[in-house]
């Protein structure tokens, strides 16, 4: 009696895992259906010239002077972004963070960003940047790490490519074209309020 109790006690708890498992294999279907991708180009003008500075230097290491590549400057920039690689085209959002001259050997810097949006249909929503840029190199790469708004649970990359650059006015244009996948419209499924 005692073992056919355990056989059935046996088979009753496989047919609920595999239930469970198949239930959770249909729930990861529709998140993946939820999900989708985008692909957004745009251009980012950083200038540290005045009238109008986009960027300044905010910290430096007292060695900073003597090194090849500014290792240790911090700036933080408020730069905008734009449909066109003309400055005075037609408005996309604001790319709003710092980057910090962290590499001793090459002309690199970790970047630390949030692009907002203020036209079109991702308007009022962002998506935050975060990685190394290799200054110099022709093409890079840095890994979108989040978003807000249509772009919560954002994730991806964008390829930046340097359009032009005037060392004289310390002028840069940047080309973006970022690759966005994110899940449009998740709702929560557990309500959570703070209490005191």
């Amino acid at each position: 009696m005692k073992r056919l109790l355990i056989l059935l006690l046996l088979i009753l708890l496989s047919h609920i895992s595999t239930t469970i498992a198949d239930e959770t294999s249909e729930n990861h279907s529709k998140l993946l259906i939820r999900k989708r991708h985008i692909k957004l180009n745009f251009f980012w003008h950083n200038r540290f010239s005045q009238p109008n500075p986009t960027a300044v230097v905010v910290a430096q290491s007292p060695t900073t002077n003597d090194s090849p590549t500014g290792f240790g400057i911090v700036n933080v920039f408020d730069d905008p972004l734009t449909i066109s690689s003309n400055e005075s085209s037609p408005l996309v959002g604001w790319s709003q963070g710092t980057y910090i001259m962290a590499d001793q050997n090459k002309y690199a810097a970790l970047m630390a960003m949030t692009l907002v949006f203020v036209q079109g249909e991702f308007k009022g929503s962002t998506l935050a940047v975060l990685g190394r840029n290799e200054l110099l190199s022709k093409v890079r790469e840095l890994p979108i790490v989040g978003g807000t708004g249509l772009l919560r649970s954002a994730s991806g990359y964008c390829m930046l490519n340097t359009f032009e650059k005037e060392n004289a006015n310390h002028y840069a244009v940047v080309q973006y074209q970022c690759d966005v996948f994110y899940k449009r419209y998740l709702e929560s499924t557990t309500d959570f309020s703070f209490t005191n």
